[in-house]
């Protein structure tokens, strides 16, 4: 069994294997991924700025989505 700590929250969870996010972490991240999807559906022309900024998410996280092609 691999115990680890969230790297968002901190909380010690199960580690399977992926990203080292705890559970809840991990749906919260889920769920701003359909909020930024969503956002570029309704808004095709804008860019990683505005997109980050109209959801709150980081420049970064979104080209992590772009990288990993989920976008």
């Amino acid at each position: 069994m691999d115990v680890r700590n969230c790297k968002s929250c901190g909380k010690m969870f199960n580690y399977i294997g992926g990203a080292p996010l705890c559970p809840a972490c991990l749906r919260q991240l889920d769920d701003k991924f359909a909020e930024v999807k969503e956002y570029i559906y309704d808004n095709p022309r804008a860019g990683i700025q505005e997109v980050s900024e109209a959801c709150e998410v980081t420049t970064g996280q979104i080209r992590v989505w772009i990288r990993e092609e989920r976008l």
